[in-house]
């Protein structure tokens, strides 16, 4: 991890990984100036908070660093073959509001994610931090980078088609597209230390 971003660096405070500079130090490889400036970074965009000083092992105490799950929320949209299920979450992984919907079985894009976007649009409310990502899954196989299902044997219709579009009026920000099965593999996989559910 030598070339760890910032947004790395985020990730491991995140999974418990790492907890102070020094830590981040160790488990990146990075040197001191390159662990502080990120840390200043994510400080800056106020997705890191200084937390309390830990025990010292000998010198200055370590300040601990405590990610800000109030500095944005991330939108989330399970697609499936009759129901779609939306909700919104604050950077730690509570859900804060949810909702689904259902729809005919083998209904298209065009009738889905009209009302996906309504549901998710209804569910930011005034005075939430800002949207900082949307999250999609649905059956079959997807092409992340795309942005599109490339084969869903079960939904027929939706291959090739861009899910964004439908998605930008509700939030300026990027769209994370998944297969369903991994995305609830993850989410059953054993938590790291300090990952709040």
């Amino acid at each position: 991890m030598e070339s760890a971003t910032a947004g790395d660096l985020l990730a491991l405070l995140r999974s418990g990984r790492a907890s102070t500079r020094s830590e981040s130090r160790t488990v990146t490889g990075l040197s001191r100036t390159a662990v502080v400036a990120r840390v200043n970074a994510l400080a800056a965009a106020g997705l890191l908070r200084l937390g309390a000083e830990l025990a010292s092992t000998g010198g200055r105490p370590p300040g601990s660093l405590v990610l800000n799950t109030e500095a944005g929320v991330v939108l989330a949209a399970a697609i499936g073959r009759s129901r779609s299920q939306v909700a919104v979450f604050d950077l730690g992984g509570t859900e804060l509001s949810s909702s689904a919907v259902d729809h005919e079985v083998g209904a298209g894009p065009d009738e889905v994610m009209p009302v996906v976007a309504e549901q998710l649009r209804a569910l930011l409310a005034p005075g939430l931090p800002p949207v900082l990502g949307t999250a999609v899954s649905m059956p079959g196989v997807v092409d992340p980078d795309r942005g599109v299902s490339v084969d869903t044997p079960v939904m027929a219709g939706w291959d090739g088609v861009p899910l964004a579009p439908y998605l930008a009026g509700v939030a300026d920000a990027p769209l994370f597209l998944a297969n369903d099965a991994d995305i609830l593999a993850r989410s059953e996989a054993p938590r790291p230390r300090g990952h709040r559910p």
